[in-house]
């Protein structure tokens, strides 16, 4: 009887330790990779507030060792210290909120369970998103107490001269009344006065308000105990305008006020 006997070829004993050698280095090399891929895409975030403000305040600084005029001078480091003020504002009044509490919705005085997923909902509930944050990009109109609403037009008018993004510009786009050529903020008051326009301290809406600290705004609203509010250009670096501030007292954060009244 023969008997057939397959020879099978063994590994030797020594080659295991490389396999696993080798099996290591592959790991380690991919858990590598992934890492890298990782700190690669959470090193991209997007500039904070408080970074953006710190670049607009070394910007501002270049500008002024490089100004050619005193009158330049003047209004960058007005505009640095506005920036500076905001900074600090902002630091002030950081509060930070408590996380709401999750009420479940009853029907008939029984809980009523709210299953919210992308494919269905096992009760027909609809859901808003309400923003509770209040948001400055480029709004279009508002709606003064006073005046009614009044438009912001963020596009340069016709008939305005002034830089684009300028408080000079910004009551130019909301009082075209004004003229191209008061110069600079702090200069309006005088040159409105020698073309005939009556001047004073004391707010009215429609008025344009001057701080001798080279700034301008449109005055929208008075009330009696001397709080106003107004829409601006330039205000904390933003280069658009809006109503930014609410209600404020407008007097000792600038300089010295004064107010441009609209002819009858």
């Amino acid at each position: 009887m023969k008997y057939n006997i397959t020879k099978h070829k063994l590994t030797p004993v020594f080659t295991f330790p490389m396999l696993l050698v080798g099996g290591a280095v592959t790991t380690a090399h991919a858990e590598t990779e992934n890492e890298t891929k990782t700190e690669t895409n959470a090193s991209v975030k997007p500039l904070s507030t408080e970074y953006r403000q710190r670049l607009e305040n070394i910007r501002i600084i270049e500008r002024i060792k490089k100004a050619e005029s005193q009158e330049e001078k003047t209004a960058l480091k007005t505009q640095k210290l506005n920036l500076i003020l905001e900074q600090k504002k902002r630091k002030l009044k950081f509060v930070e909120e408590k996380p709401k509490e999750e009420v479940t919705p009853k029907v008939n005085n029984k809980e009523v369970s709210v299953k919210t997923t992308r494919s269905e909902t096992t009760t027909p509930v609809r859901r808003q998103t309400v923003s509770q944050s209040r948001s400055y990009s480029t709004p279009q109109s508002i709606t003064s107490g006073t005046l009614g609403k009044i438009a912001l037009p963020q596009s340069t008018v016709a008939g305005n001269a002034y830089g684009h993004g300028w408080c000079t510009w910004g009551v130019k786009q909301v009082a075209p009344w004004v003229g191209n050529n008061w110069g600079n903020a702090y200069q309006w008051a005088a040159s409105a006065s020698a073309q005939g326009f009556q001047t004073g301290s004391t707010p009215k809406p429609g008025s344009v308000i001057v701080w001798s600290g080279n700034h301008v705004a449109y005055v929208t609203d008075v009330r009696e105990d001397g709080m106003i509010q107004v829409v601006e250009a330039n205000y904390a670096g933003n280069r658009y305008l809006a109503n930014f501030r609410g209600w404020f007292n407008p007097n000792g954060i600038q300089g010295s006020v004064t107010y441009i009244y609209p002819k009858a």
